[in-house]
């Protein structure tokens, strides 16, 4: 399962269908000037609720859809979310050789599964390239070494992601303030 709001998506898709209207159609009731553009933003909302707050709310006024069912959607959505990042996933080594590139190292199989060894590992592998690096433990939680090996600190994500830079609508109405994770102090995002 993705981490996208699909629920939120196919409540707006279905009935823009159920009213009979067309993309195209809805968007020209939107009133864009760019018809390709809300063309685009309407499909990201239908297919994965990702949208700016302001097209949504437009688009939730010209298809009228009750509030109520908007809020259930987007608690469905939450709730589908946290089940995605409780989910176990494999620990990952990730090395930032430069800034905006990352790229996963195999851990061996001795740390494969134990995130003692594994978090060992990368700090050898932080030391040893004089590189930024992140053990990825879970979906929430990363932790990261400096070049010189030293803990930097540890990432977890809140409800909250950024998507290609948009935060998912359904998510956006959370007690979470806009910095979109916890980070501490010394991670080396600050």
């Amino acid at each position: 399962m993705e981490s996208r709001a699909r629920n939120l998506g196919r409540l707006i898709e279905h009935t823009r269908r159920e009213r009979g209207r067309t993309r195209l159609d809805l968007v020209a009731a939107l009133g864009d000037r760019n018809t390709m553009k809300g063309l685009r933003r309407l499909q990201r909302l239908e297919s994965g609720g990702i949208a700016p707050r302001e097209f949504l709310d437009r688009v939730l006024s010209v298809l009228a859809i009750d509030g109520t069912v908007v809020r259930d959607a987007m608690a469905r959505d939450a709730s589908d979310r946290e089940r995605w990042l409780d989910e176990d996933v494999q620990l990952r080594l990730v090395v930032k050789p430069m800034p905006g590139l990352y790229l996963d190292v195999p851990l061996p199989p001795t740390a494969a599964d134990d995130t003692v060894a594994a978090m060992e590992h990368a700090r050898q592998v932080a030391r040893e390239k004089g590189m930024l690096v992140s053990l990825v433990c879970s979906r929430r939680r990363s932790v990261w070494f400096g070049a010189d090996g030293n803990l930097l600190g540890e990432t977890e994500s809140g409800p909250v992601m950024r998507l290609r830079g948009k935060v998912p609508v359904s998510f956006q109405e959370t007690t979470v303030e806009d910095d979109l994770s916890e980070v501490t102090s010394s991670s080396p995002f600050h």
